[in-house]
């Protein structure tokens, strides 16, 4: 019975994954295209903040809401060509809001030592991981991040051997972003202004789909209404392609993102991502 289940499993989750490849592969989102708007402060955190200044072992912080493209932008500098000659060693690690310790120390520890241990305890993890940077030039991402206590937790499995190491942290908590960073104010990402929103949907939805004129300043309209975060109006231009040129459907779009506006970002994004789901 454990065998058939098994075999029912693998199987199912094998279609699951082809179901999925096919489904995302129909809208590929470019991490390019997320940072839209962006491009200056991607460029100033690699050369002023990570690749010069103090030999000490710093913390750069990146703060700003959900759906604003802060897990990109630690991306797209981790994997920077640059970035990856400048130091000797990198890892990350999400921590997110159900903060779990043992699960960071290990992500980390699969970056910079390859082997790990999991049934060694939370202690012995951090001594493993302080060792593994012990002497090296690294740079540790630490990804959404929610709370000071998460902080103390593991900053003292970075050791500072003055050789230029930095600490990568991306956050929703302005307290959380001031009290990590090494003295310097948090890189705060703003909002997508108006040519900026219209830019990013244009290019994921005009530029690969060929519609009339009439789209276009409906396509202006649903850009504006999505109050500059980029998840939104990342979300929207997919389900904008999967409609296709259906004038009434773009319509009832516009109005529903409308109605889905709220002084609470948070709260539009979720409603926003429901339009998506409920599609």
């Amino acid at each position: 019975m454990h065998n058939m289940y098994t075999k029912s499993k693998d199987e199912e989750a094998h279609n699951l994954d082809l179901a999925s490849t096919t489904s995302i592969s129909q809208h590929v989102v470019e991490p390019q295209d997320m940072m839209l708007g962006h491009e200056n402060e991607l460029e100033m955190i690699m050369q002023d903040q990570l690749a010069r200044g103090a030999s000490e072992l710093e913390v750069v912080s990146i703060v700003g809401m959900w759906g604003i493209s802060k897990p990109t932008l630690a991306d797209k500098i981790y994997n920077d060509p640059f970035i990856m000659s400048r130091f000797d060693i990198r890892a990350k690690a999400t921590v997110s809001q159900e903060y779990c310790a043992k699960k960071v120390l290990l992500s980390l520890l699969s970056s910079t030592s390859g082997k790990i241990d999991e049934h060694q305890d939370d202690g012995q993890l951090a001594d493993r991981l302080q060792k593994s940077l012990k002497g090296r030039r690294y740079l540790v991402v630490i990804d959404d991040i929610w709370t000071k206590r998460a902080w103390d937790d593991i900053k003292l499995c970075f050791p500072d051997c003055n050789c230029g190491s930095r600490i990568l942290l991306t956050t929703r908590n302005m307290e959380v972003a001031e009290y990590a960073s090494s003295g310097k104010p948090p890189n705060q990402m703003r909002l997508l202004n108006v040519d900026e929103s219209w830019k990013l949907l244009q290019r994921e939805v005009f530029v690969k789909n060929c519609f009339s004129p009439e789209f276009e300043q409906l396509g202006k309209q649903i850009a504006l209404k999505c109050g500059g975060l980029p998840l939104a109006i990342v979300v929207i231009a997919g389900l904008l392609s999967k409609i296709g040129e259906a004038f009434d459907q773009w319509t009832s779009v516009a109005e529903n993102v409308s109605s889905a506006v709220s002084t609470d970002h948070n709260v539009q994004c979720m409603r926003v991502l429901a339009l998506s789901y409920h599609h």
